[in-house]
């Protein structure tokens, strides 16, 4: 009872931190979903020159609801990389969600709006949401720990 009581308070302290300071309020990917830990990873597909890959892919079934990880800004995006993409522009940067096979709702959005739907346009492999973080618009940093705290 003593260790239940222990991991209730962590979880708690967990939840408020999220609440308080967590970037990403809500996990973008609905499960099941399974996070990859290849930010920063060497990519070569198609006919594009190998590049080193600025997000962390999460791996779902096609159709699996896309979310905005905080309030702001949902505009579309299209490149022939990333496919079908959602830029969602908060207070502290944005996070650009990408190879979508269809939108979602786009404009003022809040944390858990759905934004669009996993797919596998652009240059993809196999269905997943490929998730950038930009803090402050700056360049793309590895996102796997606020995935992790996220998603569970």
């Amino acid at each position: 009872e003593l260790r239940l009581a222990a991991l209730r308070e962590r979880r708690d302290e967990l939840e408020t931190w999220l609440t308080t300071w967590g970037v990403f309020r809500v996990c973008p990917v609905d499960p099941p979903r399974f996070i990859h830990d290849d930010f920063g990873e060497l990519v070569t597909v198609g006919d594009v020159e190998p590049h080193i890959h600025q997000g962390n892919d999460i791996q779902a079934p096609t159709w699996t609801p896309v979310r905005a990880p905080f309030d702001g800004y949902a505009s579309s995006s299209y490149s022939a990389l990333g496919g079908y993409g959602v830029r969602i522009q908060g207070d502290g940067g944005y996070a650009l969600i990408a190879h979508l096979i269809s939108y979602g709702d786009l404009g003022w959005v809040r944390a858990g709006t759905t934004v669009g739907y996993v797919g596998s346009t652009g240059l993809s492999t196999a269905p997943h949401a490929h998730v950038e973080w930009h803090p402050w618009d700056g360049a793309a940093v590895d996102a796997y720990f606020l995935l992790r705290l996220s998603c569970g």
